[in-house]
């Protein structure tokens, strides 16, 4: 395809172009609605060339299409649009209808508008057509998303007082009649129709397998990503807020207070949390001993039998010593209630042994904690519960279901990569392709999976065959029964290539089936943007002899090494790269493919194949030499979203997780096999301005 250039610009939405012949001349109606207006353009220099003829309506109008004068009719024009004045949910809703004695006349709206106030067949799906002097007219059926399917009506009443339309079959398939994975699964929502100069008809229509962004995607999927992380917040600031007893003193300070911390938080929710914060205080002198499992004085004195007292000091004096520390400390009133029945319990403890008990220090102050924390609720502090803290501790629970419920979501129904995917899809921004000199293109996209990874690759496929310059997905089967092409859900075609020898130089095999130059090996745990592809496909056409790719590493020294613990942080930190990791990289099939399978290369592809890695250090090192040393052979993009699911499960291409000592040793033995083409080569690395990615070890660089 080539790119003749841009029609018409506006500083607002343009969609809809409405193009029609009148009296020799082409004009175009498009929708303007953010402009409040409906504006007519004629053709200057078709198609390219377009001046604004003049405003035809002063309203937000959504899909208008014209009908001109019928013969036989009342010689008006007649206007179908629904208008954007209304609610947004009656934009599809409702029908409104225009009439003019003539294109550039006064446009008067109907008396019976909105002359129809239905979901499923007001807004307009393309232009009415006219057929054996009837009038047709074609409606979107909008009950499940913006634009299900097309519904066709005849108008057997239009004038400028009345309308009237019945419907009659379309005599086409509906959306989803043969399942979501047909070209019009979920959504066909315009129909233009033409005849030709031989009298017969030819119609054009879209269709898609995705719920429509305008009523839900675009905004419900940042709402639903952001939602249970909002509601945590929300549910934490509201029980430390809402909840709190600030009583304007240093003493009396609200939950949650900076000046008491994590424990004036945990005050928000009753006395047993509370409680528990203050047996450390009575506890600061441990001493040994057994810790009591019962509340009652039987079980003490059993206990305290069983234990040998080993302290110094007495319990009144641990008592006294708390005492002071409790009065000297600035706690909620909650708190300090709590403590205080601690502290009686730890005194009653004390008299205890005065007659004669024999236990440990330890010992009796646990017990007497215990002790303390069961009276309090049991006696005080449970049967004299407020509402509110009946609502703190609603608010609690409901914080711990609420992430208990997002966790288990995101990690076992929804999985890893699909919760990843969900992320990438939301936030990963607009994906459309991006012309080189005024022209587009499309290039295959190669995924080398065995059976172990078959569900992840489905979701692998769904998610990049929606990527604007893919032209086929090529599933390169290394190991196991092999998937049936047409069980992936997929916009584009796919073709399983089933390899005989599970190798890891598969992917580098010359394909004569390939319908593209261009190749993107892609792993099939790593997900990106649409966005991120079409921006490395861009660069990659201006320079397709490099292999362009989203992986930069750095290998140093007179013989390169791979001896790094994080090796793509440590790259990042020194500023420059001079390979690229083929596992996400474009690259020029014919140029690529052909020396790696060449007999030069026989021995590196045994070694390949011997450790069962190291094929994309391979590529840069044959390359890297093919070029020579003036000739830039790798370039790094920086990608905006960029996530290896791969680290997060255990299940990897190249065997185990933990490969750097082999890859290390392949560096060294490339080298001594094919020379040093990578010395001296250092290529700076472009962040265009952009932050750093987040690194974690070995989840290792993420671009969220």
């Amino acid at each position: 395809f080539q790119h003749l250039g841009v029609v018409l610009e506006e500083p607002w939405h343009l969609s809809y172009p409405h193009v029609f012949n009148h009296s020799g001349q082409m004009y175009m109606l498009p929708e303007g609605s953010t402009s409040r207006s409906l504006r007519l353009y004629r053709a200057t220099n078709f198609p390219l060339g377009w001046q604004a003829e003049r405003v035809l309506i002063n309203q937000p109008l959504i899909d208008a299409s014209l009908l001109q004068p019928q013969p036989g009719g009342d010689g008006r024009w007649y206007l179908f649009a629904s208008n954007r004045n209304q609610k947004s949910s009656k934009n599809c809703r409702e029908l409104e209808i225009w009439s003019s004695s003539s294109l550039k006349g006064q446009w008067q709206p109907h008396p019976g508008n909105p002359v129809r106030s239905w979901r499923q067949a007001s807004r307009m799906a393309g232009p009415p057509i006219v057929h054996n002097g009837h009038v047709y007219r074609f409606a979107q059926d909008c009950a499940y998303t913006y634009g299900h399917k097309v519904r066709s009506f005849q108008v057997t009443t239009l004038n400028a007082t009345h309308y009237e339309e019945v419907e009659v079959p379309l005599g086409f398939e509906p959306a989803g009649l043969q399942g979501e994975a047909a070209w019009n699964g979920v959504r066909q929502h315009h129909l233009d129709a033409h005849t030709l100069p031989d009298g017969s008809w030819v119609a054009a229509m879209d269709g898609d397998r995705y719920v429509s962004d305008y009523l839900t995607f675009k905004w419900l999927d940042r709402f639903l990503m952001l939602l249970p992380f909002s509601l945590l917040l929300g549910l934490g600031s509201l029980c430390t807020l809402l909840f709190g007893r600030s009583k304007g003193s240093s003493t009396h300070l609200a939950c949650g207070s900076p000046r008491v911390g994590l424990r004036g938080y945990f005050s928000c929710f009753g006395p047993a949390s509370s409680a528990l914060l203050c047996v450390p205080r009575l506890l600061h002198r441990r001493v040994g001993g057994r810790h009591g499992s019962s509340m009652t004085g039987n079980a003490a004195q059993s206990l305290d039998a069983a234990a040998p007292g080993t302290g110094t000091r007495s319990p009144q004096s641990d008592a006294d010593d708390a005492k002071d520390q409790y009065r000297k400390s600035h706690l909620p009133r909650t708190m300090k209630d709590a403590c205080n029945s601690l502290l009686q319990g730890k005194k009653a403890a004390a008299g205890v042994r005065k007659k004669g008990g024999s236990a440990s220090a330890h010992s009796m102050g646990a017990l007497a904690a215990v002790s303390a924390i069961s009276g309090s609720l049991s006696r005080r502090h449970f049967l004299g519960m407020t509402i509110r803290r009946w609502l703190s501790m609603a608010c609690l629970a409901a914080l711990g279901t609420l992430l208990l419920t997002f966790i288990l979501w995101a990690f076992f129904k929804a999985e890893v990569m699909m919760f990843v995917m969900f992320y990438i899809k939301a936030f990963g921004g607009q994906a459309n392709p991006i012309p080189i000199d005024g022209h587009f293109s499309k290039f295959s996209l190669l995924v080398m999976s065995f059976d172990a990874r078959e569900l992840p690759l489905k979701a692998f496929i769904s998610h990049y065959s929606q990527c604007s310059s893919v032209g086929e997905i090529v599933v390169v089967w290394n190991k196991g029964v092999p998937p049936l092409p047409q069980s992936f859900d997929s916009q584009v075609p796919v073709r399983v290539r089933v390899e005989p020898v599970n190798s890891m130089n598969n992917r580098f095999k010359p394909d004569p089936d390939l319908k593209h130059r261009g190749v993107l090996l892609l792993d099939d745990d790593i997900l990106m943007s649409c966005a991120d592809i079409e921006f490395g496909f861009a660069k990659w056409r201006q320079h397709p002899e490099r292999i362009t790719g989203f992986y930069a590493r750095l290998l140093e020294g007179d013989v390169p090494n791979y001896r790094c613990t994080h090796c793509e942080m440590h790259t990042y930190s020194m500023g420059h790269y001079n390979i690229v990791l083929a596992g996400a990289s474009f690259l020029d099939s014919n140029l690529v493919f052909q020396s790696y399978s060449a007999p030069e290369n026989k021995l590196g592809r045994e070694y390949v194949d011997r450790v069962f890695n190291c094929d994309d250090l391979l590529v840069n090192y044959l390359m890297a030499s093919k070029l020579g040393t003036d000739t830039q052979h790798a370039q790094w993009v920086r990608p905006h979203k960029r996530v290896d699911v791969g680290r997060l499960t255990s299940t990897r291409l190249s065997g185990a997780h933990n490969v750097e000592p082999v890859r290390h040793q392949c560096t060294e033995d490339f080298a001594a096999l094919f020379g040093n083409p990578l010395k001296n080569r250092s290529y700076p690395l472009d962040f265009m301005g952009l932050q750093r990615p987040v690194c974690l070890g070995y989840l290792g660089c993420m671009y969220i």
